[in-house]
This record gives C-alpha cells, sequence and structure tokens, in this order.
C-alpha cells in the first residue's frame, strides 16, 4: 500500500441527500405559502416550519462539510486516519488513540466504530457537535463513528487499509476489536 490512502465523499450518494434536502425545502415553502393563501392551518405552518428548517440544516451542513474540510473524505495512514467525512467527524486521530473497531450497522446504514483510549479529550475536540458526539458515545460506546456508505471504496477497502495501517504503526497484526 501507498504512504496513505484517501476514501472520498461517495458523490451521487452525497447529491442525493443534497437533492433530497432541497426537495423537503420546497415541499415545505409550498405547504407554508398554501396555508397563507387560504385559511392558515396551524398544523400546516409547523409542519412547514419543521420541514424547511430541519431540511434546510441538511443542506447548511452539507456546505459546512464541504467548505470547511475540502476535500472531504477519510485518509488513512501508518499515523492515523483523519476523519473529515461528516460534520461530526473528529479529524485526525493517532494509532497511539485507538484500542480497536468493529464495523456495526445502525438503522440500516454501517458504521466503523473506532474505539479511542480518552473519549472525552475527542468529545470536547469538537466544538460544535458534541452533543452529537455524546450521543454517539452513549449509542455504540464511542464518540468515532464513520458511515462507511458515504465514502468510495467501500467498508473491505476500508476496514483492509484501518487493518494495514493499524499494523505497519504497532508491528501488531488485525484488530484489536472493541
Amino acid at each position: 500500500m501507498p504512504d496513505s490512502v484517501f476514501f472520498p465523499l461517495a458523490s451521487r450518494r452525497t447529491m442525493a441527500v443534497f437533492a433530497g434536502c432541497l426537495a423537503f425545502v420546497a415541499v415545505g415553502v409550498l405547504i407554508f405559502k398554501d396555508s397563507l393563501d387560504g385559511q392558515p392551518s396551524p398544523v400546516g405552518l409547523v409542519v412547514a416550519a419543521l420541514a424547511v428548517s430541519f431540511f434546510g440544516g441538511g443542506i447548511v451542513a452539507l456546505f459546512v462539510i464541504f467548505a470547511r474540510r475540502c476535500p472531504a473524505g477519510l485518509r488513512v495512514d501508518a499515523l492515523g486516519f483523519d476523519d473529515t467525512s461528516s460534520l461530526t467527524a473528529p479529524g485526525r486521530v493517532a494509532w497511539s488513540d485507538v484500542t480497536g473497531w468493529t464495523v456495526r450497522e445502525i438503522s440500516g446504514q454501517r458504521f466503523l466504530c473506532v474505539s479511542v483510549s480518552n473519549p472525552e479529550a475527542v468529545i470536547n475536540r469538537r466544538r460544535s457537535t458534541r452533543r452529537l458526539a455524546r450521543a454517539n458515545q452513549r449509542m455504540v460506546g464511542t464518540p468515532v463513528t464513520i458511515a462507511v456508505g458515504s465514502l468510495r471504496g467501500g467498508e473491505p477497502a476500508i476496514v483492509a487499509a484501518f487493518e494495514h495501517y493499524r499494523e505497519l504503526s504497532s508491528g501488531r497484526t488485525g484488530n484489536s476489536a472493541a
């Protein structure tokens, strides 16, 4: 393997998420407009506000990921990995901080859940997304989760890269599963 390997975001999937968010924002705006044209419906106004705010937030999150973390994705090397694939990505994590990893499926999506020796330190590095990191910690036991389906290359290649570069860094073989 080369000195490092990079797994960029899967552009089709990202564009599908963007298009879906955009469609729901448009529907929310139409519901809001229809509620104002005729007899205002409190339920319609609430549904419209929720659709625009939630899915509009998704659009903003995608822009933040691409604007702040270009190129977005996952880089793995002999020193550790650098995850910039999502809004809640931890950034750089050294192999010396990694205690193991496992692949889990949550709501139909597969995640590489990386256990770290000091989860609080990883959580505290994430200023704006601490709550999400704590939720990950409670849900799967670690604040470091990587959605392998959102990256090009696929789960087997990502796990193989983790195993290869972790072995290079420590002389150990395989995964010390969490």
